[in-house]
């Protein structure tokens, strides 16, 4: 919460993978990036391969134990 407190006031935006704290974000409207986000990012500018999303994704969750659901969509969508 105080993560989303000084976003609301700092106008920044928020870094996060928790369900909860997205739904407050969207409440409040409050800018929020999640791991998909940045995942998909990766591979929309060409920063990574999708192949190497892939392993970075295998390696969050095996080493953090996250699960991320929406793989399919990481890797195969061409757009944000």
């Amino acid at each position: 919460m105080e993560c989303i407190s000084i976003c609301k006031h700092g106008d920044s935006i928020l870094f996060t993978n928790d369900t909860a704290a997205k739904e407050v974000c969207d409440h409040y409207d409050i800018r929020f990036i999640d791991l998909s986000m940045l995942l998909k990012s990766l591979i929309v500018t060409d920063i990574l391969t999708s192949k190497e999303v892939e392993a970075l994704i295998d390696k969050i969750e095996n080493k953090d134990k996250v699960i991320i659901s929406n793989v399919d969509y990481i890797l195969n969508s061409n757009d944000l």
